[in-house]
């Protein structure tokens, strides 16, 4: 992950990987830092942390990398069956 600080602007790069299914299963991360990343920027001698993820929403069940079908992760928490 590269950052550059400007006068008016914070520059992230981050390599775009293959789309991954994210946890929720909701969204394909194309981009990722992994979580709070210190960086080798400063602003005021203080180090720059950055999160940032890119992805894109599912609409379909399919791998937009692959474009096979996928198949959902289960809900984490299912609503109880009502009898």
């Amino acid at each position: 992950m590269k950052v550059k600080i400007n006068a008016d602007e914070v520059i992230v790069t981050i390599p775009r990987q293959r789309p991954k299914l994210s946890a929720s299963g909701k969204s394909m991360v194309i981009a990722t830092s992994r979580g709070k990343q210190q960086t080798g920027a400063k602003v005021d001698g203080k180090s720059v942390f950055v999160v940032a993820n890119a992805f894109v929403e599912v609409d379909q069940d399919v791998d937009l990398a692959a474009e096979k079908p996928v198949a959902k992760r289960p809900k984490k928490n299912p609503e109880p069956e009502k009898v």
